[in-house]
């Protein structure tokens, strides 16, 4: 009996497009038809038809994998324990709510029963048209279908990979939060419908960009991979920047992809500054190497200071350099001593 119920109403409310773009806009295969006059009436027939076979398909499959179609308030549903989503693109979210306002909610989110809440629901994907339900009062309508977690993650992953949904770095956080919470490759890989490749930029991506940057850059939906390959590696390029937290507090509110340039064009600049940092120590480090050079006057022994990143060697050259080196370490604190007096007295102020 539930079923039934259910199936008269999502017939009822043509529900379940198959894609973002009916969602958001249920008119929207007749609407890209510009034509007027009977043509223009026939081909928005047409288009009205065929969305509604293609939702009354999308049912019909979701009623034979055993999901329930049932009517929720969204005070019983919670989010997904793993957010494929960043806050942002306000714009796009404003559209959906408004459609769902004046033609209902034409495509059911999937849910399943709650793992620790009796009653209660958590969300595998449909987060925002759970939003504007919330938002504008109004029951969602939710497929409801028993899920382990791997299953939830990779119907969450898949739908919105299907949909063209996400932007790289929301695909690129959502990834690193899979693995983070132990998830192996290969159901990253299914839950992205990506290959081992494009997981591993991913996740390279996410590892070398700090996370309080890339929450302040935001989904940024126009830069692609390679932009943010690009600010990745400049990142690396230059790993000792401070905190970008008081930057980010001064830098205020402007659009992703101002904001991107910004921090793009910083990051690039600091890694110019690092690499010449490196070539000026490295030409410095080989030209005191090459200086560095004691000779007895009898020939008999030679002292070679080899001066590296992180430490400073002393070579002893002869038959007996390691009596005379062992006769050295015995000085060094006198001679220590006199390198600290003489260092104290350069450092006076002169009157």
């Amino acid at each position: 009996m539930a079923r039934k119920h259910n199936l008269g109403n999502l017939i009822s409310a043509q529900s379940l497009p198959t894609n973002k773009t009916q969602e958001a806009s249920p008119t929207s295969l007749s609407g890209s038809y510009r034509s007027s006059g009977a043509l223009g009436s026939v081909a928005k027939s047409l288009g009205s038809l065929r969305q509604k076979a293609d939702e009354a398909a999308e049912l019909e499959n979701l009623l034979k994998t055993g999901a329930t179609i049932i009517e929720l308030s969204p005070v019983l549903v919670e989010t997904s324990f793993v957010s494929d989503r960043m806050p942002g693109n306000e714009e796009a979210y404003l559209q959906l709510r408004d459609a769902i306002k004046n033609t209902g909610q034409l495509s059911p989110i999937l849910v399943r029963p709650h793992p620790t809440k009796a009653g209660h629901y958590q969300t595998a994907y449909g987060h925002r048209r759970l939003r504007a339900c919330r938002e504008l009062g109004l029951s969602v309508k939710a497929a409801v279908k028993e899920l382990s977690d791997h299953d939830l993650i990779i119907a969450q992953g898949q739908e919105n990979s299907a949909r063209a949904d996400l932007s790289f770095i929301e695909r690129a956080t959502f990834a690193r939060r899979l693995l983070e919470r132990g998830y192996e490759r290969s159901t990253i890989m299914t839950a992205l419908n990506t290959d081992k490749t494009a997981l591993s930029r991913m996740l390279s991506v996410s590892e070398a960009i700090p996370p309080i940057l890339i929450e302040w850059l935001g989904p940024c939906p126009s830069i692609g991979r390679p932009r943010w390959q690009e600010l990745a590696e400049n990142l690396k390029a230059s790993p000792n920047q401070k905190s970008w937290e008081a930057f980010i507090e001064a830098s205020g509110k402007t659009e992703d992809v101002d904001k991107f340039a910004e921090i793009l064009e910083r990051v690039q600049g600091k890694a110019r500054q690092a690499g010449q940092l490196e070539k000026q120590s490295t030409k410095l480090l080989n030209d005191a190497a090459s200086a560095a050079r004691w000779v007895s006057t009898d020939k008999f022994l030679s002292i070679d200071l080899e001066a590296k990143k992180r430490a400073t060697n002393l070579v002893f050259k002869s038959a007996d350099a390691s009596e005379f080196a062992s006769f050295v370490m015995t000085a060094v604190p006198d001679l220590y001593e006199q390198f600290k007096a003489q260092t104290i007295e350069k450092d006076k102020p002169k009157n």
